[in-house]
């Protein structure tokens, strides 16, 4: 078994290279911001960090809310 080729190397480092950057990504990208108030069915349509209230309604009753990011950027400080 001989020396590996120049292209074999750089192959490797290549891949070595993909490897450290993929680590960094994972440990340091940005975790999405939630809002940080209560978001129950009493507190729909309320407005904080870009994202909404929304009511989960089955039939006309709610049954929870849940926080999810506002397509118009929820620029309301607290109710839309």
């Amino acid at each position: 078994m001989g020396l590996p080729n120049k292209t074999m190397l750089k192959r490797l480092f290549a891949t070595a290279l993909c490897v450290v950057a993929l680590n960094l990504y994972v440990a340091f990208a940005p975790a999405p911001v939630r809002g940080q108030g209560e978001c129950t069915c009493s507190t729909c349509n309320r407005c904080e960090n870009g994202q909404r209230c929304v009511c989960l309604k089955q039939g006309t009753a709610c049954i929870g809310a849940e926080w999810t990011d506002d397509p118009n950027g929820c620029k309301c400080k607290t109710l839309c």
